[in-house]
């Protein structure tokens, strides 16, 4: 989940351990507010994941933002 003070264009990766981007859970135009995404890693073996959320704010002072965090599946 996470929460938006602007209007921009967000971006949501997900990796695996070695860096390499595994999935793409959103590519678009967000409003302000809040979102939660939830990702489904039947696919994936457990182990450690990565997630990128990536904000470029489209207008006013342009703020952008780029957050990567460490999780871990467990099946």
């Amino acid at each position: 989940s996470y929460q938006l003070q602007n209007q921009g264009i967000v971006k949501l990766n997900i990796y695996d351990i070695t860096g390499r981007k595994i999935e793409m859970l959103f590519n678009g135009m967000q409003l302000p507010g809040d979102y939660q995404i939830n990702w489904d890693g039947n696919r994936f073996a457990s182990g450690v994941y990565f997630y990128s959320l990536e904000f470029n704010e489209t207008h006013g002072l342009a703020k952008n933002s780029n957050q990567i965090k460490k999780m871990i599946l467990l099946k």
